[in-house]
């Protein structure tokens, strides 16, 4: 069985993230067009948030970063929490500008976090 999703994100967990990973990359060795692209996003500095603001304010960072990024997602694509400060994203694009695209939007996305929360 599955385990339940990430408690304050509702995103999948480091096996299913392995999991599709280890799938793109079987589509791609059979058809050359499939270029899945994996972005990982740490979240520096994110135990301090804990530890000065609380768990609280932490979880709803979490929950709002998971958000936003799963808004620039196609429905094909996965974005997981990998580790306690870490997010995945696996897009399962053909076309490298359109992973390219979600890299500069997920940027975007962290530095308003950033910015609102500072």
């Amino acid at each position: 069985t599955r385990p339940p999703p990430d408690r304050p994100t509702g995103r999948p967990h480091r096996d299913l993230f392995r999991d599709r990973r280890d799938a793109g990359l079987a589509f791609a060795r059979v058809d050359e067009q499939i270029r899945p692209t994996i972005i990982v996003i740490e979240l520096d500095r994110f135990k301090q948030v804990n530890t000065s603001v609380g768990l609280t304010v932490g979880d709803s960072m979490l929950l709002t970063i998971a958000r936003r990024l799963g808004r620039l997602l196609n429905p094909q694509d996965t974005l997981a929490r990998i580790a306690g400060d870490q997010f995945a994203e696996l897009a399962a694009s053909t076309v490298i500008r359109g992973s390219f695209n979600v890299f500069r939007s997920s940027a975007a996305i962290m530095s308003s976090v950033v910015a609102s929360s500072g």
